[in-house]
């Protein structure tokens, strides 16, 4: 990160939470939407995102639900497993 986006971040986070949460949303919607293949997985983040901002917003505790999880983290691989248990 540069000294610039630092500066920045450390400026942003002495913002309020409202408005933490206004630079956020800013912030993301100004990136480059995803390659069309993964149009699914971006909506899905949007909406984890919006969410998770409401419940900031709300000063809720908020929980990641864990079918949201498994479809963002890769499979593992079994072959590697078996290889690290030969290992140990």
């Amino acid at each position: 990160m540069t000294k610039t986006a630092q500066q920045v971040l450390l400026d942003a986070l002495h913002l309020s939470q409202p408005e933490r949460a206004t630079v956020a949303n800013s912030l993301l919607e100004s990136l480059d939407p995803p390659p069309p293949d993964k149009e699914g997985d971006h909506e899905e983040w949007l909406g984890e995102i919006e969410r998770r901002a409401r419940a900031a917003l709300a000063k809720r505790r908020y929980s990641i639900r864990a079918t949201f999880i498994r479809g963002i983290l890769p499979r593992p691989n079994p072959r590697s497993a078996q290889a690290r248990a030969r290992v140990s």
